[in-house]
């Protein structure tokens, strides 16, 4: 008798037991149904399914970073934009820590600035090769806080253009932008990265009239300025990824190769930059070449005057590559205000008397060549000072 009701009781157990697993699994069904949820912001539809954590938006019109969709930015790992969705406003998708992967083929849709931002883990970044990716505004400016992928590991993303065959991949736009900021770009591997710097800068004055006027080419400013030797000259640009260490330098000869033109003469040399797989794509940089200087050989005092000479240049210094010499003279050692100047034209001039000076003080003197062209005026660096005092 014992026996049979330790069997009953077994299987009333077993019964519960039964029913309880199976009110669990329901209640599972239940969440999982209510974890895959949708919504909609006007035109704009979404879907956020919870078992692979993807994001699925269709419709048109633009995505915004007020739509509802923002309440899973923390669990998104996936992102699936369909349709004519318009434009991914600045700010849409800034801090979706977790997303990963974005795959969009919505065809005609402007991708804005920032937004992406902060999105670290992303690595995976399709669009379309017809899509608008604003990605160079602010460019001349190298405000890299323009990108739509501010805040991102960039150097870790790949971005995958669609729509087009992979022998016209670097002739879309996107291709072009993208390439400007070092980004993967499949299946061609790292574009060569424009981050090109030097460290040895030329010492030009303040008031060297070079930098402003002179148009030293799209985005890259004039790295580099060296000094006329009558031989080509070789400035080499410290060319690196896109970050500021400066451990992530690329080497000469093995990411990138060399070739200079109009580099032996006064004026703006050309340096281009080409990738060597698995780098690819050029990039055109300028160095300044300036004239040779001179040194003062005597100060000889006047009268409320003074008479300064300076050393004529070597034949190799020829009137191609000198225009003439600027003289300034100061009360001042640090040639602090009042400061005067004056131009001396033709490269075979070696003095010049400075007139109309007060009686017995003590003037600073210094010269410098200069070579004019039709658009510009290159300077060298000033001559050691020297001192006199007038009659």
């Amino acid at each position: 008798m014992k026996g049979m009701m330790n069997m009953k009781t077994m299987k009333r157990l077993l019964s519960v037991l039964v029913l309880s697993m199976l009110m669990v699994l329901a209640i599972g069904m239940v969440s999982a149904a209510y974890a895959n949820e949708s919504g909609n912001d006007g035109s704009v539809q979404w879907t956020f399914l919870d078992g692979t954590k993807t994001l699925i938006i269709e419709g048109s019109g633009d995505l915004r970073k007020e739509n509802t969709y923002r309440k899973y930015q923390a669990d998104v790992r996936s992102l699936i934009i369909r349709d004519s969705i318009s434009d991914i406003n600045p700010g849409a998708f800034r801090d979706f820590t977790a997303l990963e992967k974005v795959e969009i083929t919505s065809a005609n849709i402007l991708v804005w600035s920032d937004a992406f931002r902060n999105c670290q883990n992303l690595v995976n970044f399709s669009i379309p090769a017809t899509a608008d990716m604003n990605i160079v505004y602010g460019i001349e400016s190298d405000d890299y806080n323009e990108l739509p992928f501010w805040g991102c590991n960039i150097k870790d993303i790949r971005i995958f253009i669609t729509g087009v065959a992979e022998s016209e991949i670097l002739d879309t736009e996107i291709a072009k932008k993208c390439n400007l900021y070092g980004l993967y770009i499949e299946p061609f591997g790292r574009s060569l990265p424009d981050s090109i710097f030097v460290d040895d800068m030329d010492p030009f004055n303040e008031d060297n009239e070079l930098r402003d006027p002179v148009d030293f080419g799209y985005h890259v400013p004039c790295f580099a300025a060296k000094r006329y030797t009558g031989k080509a000259i070789k400035a080499k640009p410290l060319v690196k990824l896109h970050e500021d260490s400066y451990n992530n330098k690329l080497v000469e000869g093995i990411d990138y190769t060399l070739t200079y033109s109009n580099n032996k003469n006064v004026g703006i040399a050309t340096c281009k930059i080409t990738g060597i797989e698995p780098f690819y794509g050029s990039r055109t940089v300028h160095f300044a070449i300036y004239p040779k200087g001179t040194s003062i050989t005597k100060v000889v005092p006047a009268k409320k005057a003074f008479t300064v000479k300076w050393l004529k240049q070597s034949k190799k210094m020829s009137k191609k590559r000198i225009t003439g010499y600027v003289v300034e003279w100061s009360r001042y050692k640090n040639f602090s205000d009042p400061v005067k100047r004056k131009t001396v034209k033709g490269y075979k001039k070696t003095s010049l008397k400075i007139k109309n000076l007060k009686a017995k003080k003590k003037y600073y003197v210094r010269v410098r060549t200069y070579y004019k062209t039709t658009n510009d005026t290159f300077y060298s660096s000033w001559s050691p000072v020297k001192s006199v005092k007038t009659k």
